[in-house]
C-alpha cells in the first residue's frame, strides 16, 4: 500500500472536492494525455502496480489513492465528468511527459 502525504481532506478539496473517478476513467484519462501506467505513478507518486490493480479492478485502492491519481490527471488538464454517465475530457493542451 502506497504511502499518502497529507491529509485526505486536503487531497479532496485539491481534486475538486469530491471523488467521483472510478477505474475505466483513469484508464481513459491516461488514453487522452497519452501517459502509461509507469507515467501517473511517476506523477502521482505512487506505484506502477497500485495503478495497474485499479485499473484491472483487482483492488479497490483507499480513497486518498485514488484522489492523488485523480489530482494529477487534473494538474495535467483532465476534467472528470459525472452526468448521465461518467467520463473525462480534456479541458486544455495537454502538457507533455
Amino acid at each position: 500500500m502506497d504511502a499518502v502525504c497529507g491529509s485526505e481532506q486536503a487531497l479532496l478539496a485539491q481534486a475538486g472536492g469530491e471523488l467521483i473517478m472510478d477505474a475505466m476513467q483513469c484508464r481513459a484519462a491516461r488514453a487522452m494525455l497519452q501517459w502509461t501506467q509507469a507515467d501517473l505513478a511517476r506523477e502521482a507518486s505512487v506505484s506502477a502496480m497500485t495503478i495497474r490493480s485499479f485499473e484491472t479492478g483487482q483492488t479497490v485502492p483507499q480513497r486518498a489513492t485514488v484522489a492523488v491519481l485523480q489530482l494529477a490527471l487534473e494538474k495535467a488538464g483532465v476534467e472528470f465528468i459525472d452526468g448521465d454517465e461518467p467520463g473525462v475530457k480534456l479541458r486544455r493542451k495537454r502538457k507533455s511527459k
